[in-house]
């Protein structure tokens, strides 16, 4: 899912299903990436 922080700055990130996160601010040229993995919390589908 992705979430607007502050669209003037150019700010945003997202969330995945276990914990991952992906974090982005243009005004700052930065990008960081989370990788993560929770287990016991899995969809069948996935």
């Amino acid at each position: 899912m992705w979430w607007i922080l502050d669209s003037e700055k150019g700010e945003f990130c997202a969330t995945g299903i276990h914990g991952q996160v992906i974090y982005i601010n243009r005004s700052k040229n930065t990008v960081m990436v989370w990788f993560s993995n929770q287990p016991g919390r899995q969809h069948p589908k996935y």
